[in-house]
């Protein structure tokens, strides 16, 4: 393979290594990598994403299933299908536009495993939306994931020294000159911007990579940061409700259990930060017998 970025380049069909030939080919596998000839790495994320999705369609019944519990469908997803997904990522070059597809396929599965919502207003079953499933998943999402292995990536291959060819790939500089227009992000780039997210703004990284104690806290800090909540419907309509009489609510049965055991006070918020005093309600609601 002859990687270019031209896609009018001259190719003659095989390559010669010595005494051997080799049929010139667009692209390939290489220990479960997809590599292209025009180094894009949209081709290895598409892959992984089709296999993810193969991968949560062999266990859609165990994620649909209501006998299992939320927690361990979740589990499920981290254990079996987020690997599949994530194999690789750590030399992954994400722009916004793959970060949104890896952001999309992960709360497909996170809709199958939380299941449908019904609309407080109009009494419907609806699909939950951005916000509501970064409130019930509080693990760090995919995206934090990817950037966390790959500042950990990182870190190994600054440490690694002169001797090892993955140093020599990292430091080294192509010959010639660059195409027209934009440049394309390159992998040190992403680097660089997990590194801002996280409070470093400065340049030589790789000193920053040698010091293990110091380069493991901003590994975890890129993979524990929670950012601004993407931004659509908001979980609460606003506006007025319909007219005539309201849907009782679910706090609406709490008020009305803890009337029953003798609380007829209405900020039970405040009464339920007093474990045993709940709890003293709780067993009082368990025993109490209806005359």
């Amino acid at each position: 393979m002859i990687m270019s970025r031209d896609q009018n380049i001259v190719r003659n069909g095989t390559i010669k290594v010595g005494d051997l030939y080799f049929d010139e080919v667009e692209k390939f596998k290489y220990v479960g990598a997809t590599v292209t000839n025009i180094n894009d790495t949209w081709e290895q994320i598409k892959r992984r994403i089709n296999m993810g999705n193969a991968c949560s369609y062999s266990v859609q019944k165990l994620l649909s299933s209501s006998l299992l519990s939320k927690n361990l469908k979740v589990r499920i997803y981290k254990t079996v299908i987020l690997p599949v997904v994530l194999y690789d990522c750590e030399t992954w070059t994400l722009t916004l536009r793959e970060e949104q597809r890896l952001r999309a396929f992960e709360n497909k599965v996170l809709r199958k495993i939380f299941g449908a919502k019904r609309d407080e207003v109009t009494g419907e079953w609806r699909k939950l939306h951005n916000a509501e499933l970064h409130e019930l998943y509080p693990s760090p999402d995919i995206i934090r994931n990817i950037k966390s292995r790959r500042l950990r990536w990182a870190g190994h291959v600054a440490r690694m020294g002169e001797s090892r060819n993955v140093y020599r790939v990292l430091v080294g500089r192509p010959e010639g000159k660059r195409y027209l227009g934009r440049p394309r992000r390159r992998w040190e780039d992403n680097i660089k911007m997990d590194l801002r997210e996280v409070g470093y703004d400065h340049r030589d990284w790789i000193n920053l990579a040698q010091d293990r104690d110091q380069w493991r806290a901003y590994v975890r800090a890129a993979m524990n940061l929670r950012g601004r909540r993407p931004e659509g419907k908001k979980i609460f309509r606003e506006g007025k409700r319909p007219l005539g009489r309201p849907r009782r609510r679910w706090g609406d049965n709490i008020k009305m259990d803890l009337r029953e055991v003798g609380y007829d006070g209405r900020d039970w918020i405040n009464l339920a930060q007093d474990r045993d005093q709940w709890r003293a309600y709780v067993r009082a609601a368990m025993n109490l017998r209806v005359p």
